[in-house]
């Protein structure tokens, strides 16, 4: 089982016209980030992610140009990096959303991306049906169940003028 991040636009658009473009982040390793990180970023968008792996590819290529560390030692440290790179790329795509205004919504443990959307959409369908109806009205009567109006102020499942004896 895998967990996947749901992220959303934050602004801008109704709830469920942000909730189309929800995208689903997976945690974990990333067996392609680590064997292809520059290419990787690219594909994902994720320039802070490339910008840091240039930054400590060039560090450690300087290094071993200059004779601090020997060859072993920098492949050493380029493999380190390639892990890290595997361990934490989906953290940089997340940071990007981030910055560009999305908004973390949820937490889906699912075995796939496709068993994630169907858990994370079959949970907002009442939001995404309501949405096709006009004027937000609700597509049947729910009735009265408790005399509550629903305008009526509410703390928890209690009325907020309701007293417990």
């Amino acid at each position: 089982m895998a967990s996947f991040t749901v992220h959303i636009p934050a602004e801008g658009q109704s709830l469920p016209a942000r909730l189309e473009q929800a995208r689903f982040i997976e945690d974990g390793f990333s067996w392609a980030a680590a064997s292809y990180a520059p290419a990787w970023f690219v594909l994902r968008g994720a320039w802070l992610g490339l910008a840091s792996w240039i930054a400590a590819a060039s560090v450690v290529g300087v290094l071993m140009y200059l004779g601090i560390i020997q060859l072993l030692s920098g492949l050493l440290m380029l493999t380190l990096i390639e892990w890290l790179v595997g361990h934490e790329a989906q953290s940089f795509v997340r940071l990007g959303l981030r910055l560009k205004k999305w908004q973390m919504i949820d937490v889906i443990v699912a075995s796939g991306r496709s068993e994630a959307e169907e858990r994370f959409f079959a949970d907002r369908a009442p939001i995404l049906i309501q949405s096709s109806y006009k004027d937000d009205a609700t597509p049947f009567d729910r009735g009265q169940t408790s005399g509550l109006s629903i305008a009526q102020p509410m703390i928890g499942i209690f009325p907020a003028g309701e007293t417990r004896a």
